[in-house]
């Protein structure tokens, strides 16, 4: 399988989309997320063709100056992340990389999810989830909602075969949507992506019809709560012979619509060189074909997958826009917002999404900071948007955010003979903090330091998104003297990097007595 089919959904370029809002005026609140391609490492790959294993295959290639003709002319310097050609099966690089998208003011990342049919000898699994996996081992992952887009082409064994459908359903569900800082609606439900379905079982419209069934019901069933399922509208462009063809505007059991816009909006997937400047003019037109319910208008923020002949897609074949400029970019995201807030969308107000954070050489190139333009593009969408951003130019750009906005918060709700327990967080980010004990009086007032730990425990009753902030402790034996001791818990500080820095205040609910036998 070649790596343009891995990712070359219907016949286009991959886009940014928007969750459209509830009739939003200007000033409003937008919630801005941005697609993600899981995978992107020096090794193991075995979709990157002639043998390559370098996820990063083209990207670097152009970037070295190593380019097919006929661009040998062209600039190619845009090419280089602001973290270098990193490994995203890292947890340092999703760390930096939410805090880049942070600052930027993103506020949740839209994942492609892949369900591999020849994985497991034949029974199935997931594929190229390490960007997903490692971005929920991070400690900061709760500074961003997340979704999942599911993925399922019809080549490549990434199909969702019919016995394979209910324990790909489980996983999604027990791994992902369950998950307290997936993205939900304004009325609490999951919204789930269908990025392409040609790979559902035989993709025919029954079988889209059964996999979206199963899907409500296993969401409802495991967690009491409907899910909001929203169907790549573009699926309904195919012939009406096609097998692959929906009739997605008469689709009852999904709750609204994503697209992938022709690339161009050129009407044609034969067409390889596409202008911006027309794309703009023909945005509101396009996004206006489905208004029966909540659309998910698509927006490319750049196209150029000219490095994909560096993994055996030829030349001609090559998608790309010739006009793209800083000032089209900005009317472009300005017409997008002026669809949002001409439309009323009910429960999924002011989402944006943006295409896309990584598809570094798969046309998508102009969202997650590169070296040469830093945070350029976030920059226009931030303030087309009015987005709320923190830190410094090293913060956006490279995730270096040494900034300290917030001082700890918590409570000490326990302390006993048995243990000490409570919570205790820091806004500037969802890194877990430490927390320090005292024994008879405050730090500098004659306290003594009796021990450490880090507040990390699941506390489902925490009013965050980011609920892993808990701490319970077998109650130290400097506690227990016979006598009454007092009991002092300190919340430590730390930047939006996570290093301590700062004043370290007493949590609520101090001092706390107990009077335990040694």
């Amino acid at each position: 399988m070649s790596d343009r089919a891995l990712k070359a959904a219907l016949f286009v370029g991959l886009v940014l989309c928007v969750v459209i809002a509830t009739g939003a005026a200007y000033g409003a609140t937008y919630k801005v997320g941005v697609y993600y391609f899981g995978v992107w490492s020096a090794s193991s790959c075995n979709v990157c063709g002639g043998g390559n294993t370098d996820w990063w295959k083209g990207a670097r290639d152009y970037y070295n100056g190593d380019i097919d003709p006929p661009w040998q002319s062209d600039d190619f310097s845009y090419l280089l992340p602001a973290l270098g050609f990193y490994d995203n099966s890292q947890r340092a690089t999703l760390e930096k990389q939410v805090r880049q998208a942070k600052a930027n003011g993103i506020q949740f990342f839209n994942f492609y999810w892949y369900w591999g049919s020849d994985l497991n000898g034949g029974q199935g699994g997931e594929k190229y989830s390490a960007g997903l996996d490692t971005y929920l081992t991070a400690r900061n992952t709760a500074d961003l909602e997340f979704a999942i887009s599911i993925t399922s082409h019809p080549w490549g064994n990434l199909n969702i075969s019919a016995n394979h459908a209910p324990r790909a359903v489980d996983l999604i569900i027990q791994q992902y949507i369950s998950q307290p800082h997936y993205l939900k609606t304004s009325d609490g439900r999951p919204v789930v992506f269908l990025l392409d379905t040609r790979g559902i079982k035989n993709g025919s419209q029954s079988d889209v019809l059964d996999f979206i069934a199963l899907l409500n019901q296993q969401v409802v069933q495991q967690l009491g709560v409907s899910p909001f399922i929203v169907i790549n509208a573009e699926l309904n462009n195919l012939n009406a012979s096609d097998p692959y063809y929906l009739d997605v505007k008469n689709l009852s059991s999904v709750q609204g619509y994503s697209c992938l816009n022709y690339f161009g909006v050129s009407l044609s997937g034969s067409t390889t060189v596409g202008s911006f400047v027309r794309y703009n003019n023909n945005l509101t037109g396009v996004l206006g074909g489905f208004n029966n319910k909540p659309m998910i208008p698509c927006y490319m923020t750049d196209f150029n997958e000219k490095p994909r002949t560096r993994v055996g897609v030829p030349s001609y074949n090559i998608r790309y826009l010739n006009d793209w400029s800083v000032s089209e970019l900005n009317r472009g995201l300005t017409n997008v917002r002026s669809f949002v807030n001409g439309s009323s969308q009910g429960v999924v107000n002011n989402h944006v999404l943006l295409y896309a954070w990584n598809e570094w050489r798969e046309g998508g190139v102009n969202v997650e900071p590169s070296e040469r333009d830093g945070n350029r593009t976030l920059a226009q969408v931030s303030s087309v948007f009015s987005l709320a951003t923190s830190g410094d130019s090293q913060c956006k750009k490279y995730g270096n955010c040494t900034h300290n906005t917030y001082l700890p918060t918590g409570t000490l709700d326990v302390a006993n003979c048995t243990r000490i327990a409570g919570w205790a967080r820091d806004q500037d980010t969802s890194y877990p903090i430490k927390v320090h004990l005292y024994k008879d009086a405050p730090y500098g007032q004659g306290g003594t330091f009796v021990t450490s730990f880090t507040a990390s425990n699941y506390r489902g009753d925490l009013p965050f998104l980011d609920k892993y902030h808990g701490f319970s402790v077998t109650t130290p034996a400097a506690f227990k003297t016979g006598q009454p001791v007092k009991v002092y818990a300190y919340g430590i500080n730390i930047n939006a990097n996570g290093v301590a820095n700062g004043s370290n205040p007493l949590l609520n609910g101090v001092p706390k007595t107990v009077t335990c036998s040694p």
